[in-house]
Formats: C-alpha cells, structure tokens, sequence
C-alpha cells in the first residue's frame, strides 16, 4: 500500500513540477478514493493541495493524517508546515510543538518554530531555536538566514566567509542555495557592498526562477488569505501602537 501511494503521489509531483496542477489534482483525488486512511498519502497530497492553492483542502487533508496516526511526528511537522502557507502562525507553532514532544530535537521543525517566532516578533525565541537548531545540524539555511535577519544583517567577517564557503563547496539543496544567496546578498548591501549585493541577489533570483514554477492558482489563492490575515481591525490594532511609538 504505501509503495503504490507513493508512485501516485511521485506522479502528482511531476505533474506539479510541470505546472500541470489539474492533473495533480486529479491523481490526488483517485489515490485518497484508493488510500482514505494512509497517513502518508494524506500528509504528501496535503502538499498537492498547497502548491494547487486549495488550502482548505491542504489543511483538512493533513489534519486528517495526523487523526489517523497522532503518533507520528511527521504529520505534526507536516500540518504546521501547511499552516505557515495558510498565514496561520499560532496554529502552526501549536502543530510543531506537538512534533517535538513526539521526537525532540527535530532541526527541520526548530527552524520552522524559529521563523515563525520571528515573524511573530517573538525575536529572543526566534533566536533561542535558530540557534539550537544549528546546534543539530550547521548546514540549516534559513536558520543561518534568520540569525541574519534578527541581527539587521550584521554579520562579522568571519560568519560572512564561513557562509560563502557553504554556499560555494556545493552539497547543499537549490532552495537553500537561493535563502544564503538572498541574505548575503542584503548583508553586502548593508556594508554599502553593493557589487557584491547584486551578484549574490542575481544567484538567487536565477535559481529561484528555475526551481519554481509560477502556479496562478497558488498566488490569487495566497492573495486572498493576506487580505483576511490583514485586516482592517489588525491595522486599526496596530496604528494606537505606531502612534504611542512615535509620542
């Protein structure tokens, strides 16, 4: 069972990687008819439904994985990764540590706690968790990055050629390649380094063009949830705040 559900989900991904979502879609909707309890079906064609831009589906699909096997931490991981694409933050961090108490010291969902911390302005513990999430494993780029990001870009020389050398011995994914690319290059643009600012912010742009299609779908579906994140009583929240900062 879990062979067959993985050759179809294979096959919705190349069909995905091809930008043919409907095709996609329509391998996910016969395997779930054929595989309505494997949670490793559930948890892969969650991300169908993601990268389709049907995030209700996502959503329900793997809060469905995690229902039939509350045990594995993979689902827990899964689901919080598919609520950070649902800008639902709070939700997500609730599905990560649900993760870790299952398997602690996960470096994959510490780094995805961590930037979700930071977007939420929690920054000591965005910095707590990149921190102990190198600490497991050195090579976690968006960790690197948003150590980074929480320092306004100010990185010591030493860091800074450590990170070029990451990103020049090769080894690691395209997607990371493109997070170090983007933060280096707003690290030299901080220093006023802007040659070397541009070089890395093109590196980054060329790999991210290569590796990931433009799905229409997937950017109304995602404007959409921006609008309802970003309201008008969170900017009316807000404004009293920027107000009192500015007294």
């Amino acid at each position: 069972d879990s062979q067959n559900a993985g050759a179809l989900l294979g096959l919705a991904t190349i069909e995905m990687r091809n930008n043919r979502t409907n095709d996609a879609l329509r391998l996910v909707e016969e395997g779930l008819k054929v595989f309505p309890c494997s949670d490793t079906f559930l948890r892969l064609a969650s991300h169908v439904y993601e990268k389709a831009g049907s995030y209700r589906k996502a959503v329900a699909t793997a809060e469905r994985a995690t229902e039939i096997n509350p045990a594995n931490p993979l689902a827990w991981a899964n689901l919080g990764s598919i609520f950070i694409s649902c800008l639902k933050p709070e939700e997500a961090l609730k599905a990560f540590e649900a993760s870790l108490a299952r398997k602690p010291g996960q470096p994959n969902v510490l780094q995805a706690m961590a930037g979700t911390h930071s977007n939420l302005g929690n920054r000591e513990e965005s910095k707590r968790l990149f921190e102990e999430c190198l600490k497991l494993n050195h090579s976690m780029a968006h960790a690197h990055a948003g150590l980074l990001r929480l320092a306004s870009f100010s990185c010591p020389n030493e860091k800074l050629a450590m990170l070029e050398s990451m990103i020049e011995k090769g080894g690691l994914p395209a997607p990371d390649r493109a997070v170090l690319h983007f933060a280096l290059a707003r690290v030299y643009d901080a220093r006023q380094s802007f040659e070397e600012a541009f070089k890395h912010l093109a590196r980054g742009n060329e790999i991210e063009n290569r590796i990931r299609p433009f799905v229409g779908e997937q950017v109304r579906q995602q404007h959409e949830l921006i609008k309802l994140a970003f309201d008008r009583a969170l900017f009316e929240r807000i404004e009293p705040e920027a107000d009192q900062d500015t007294t």
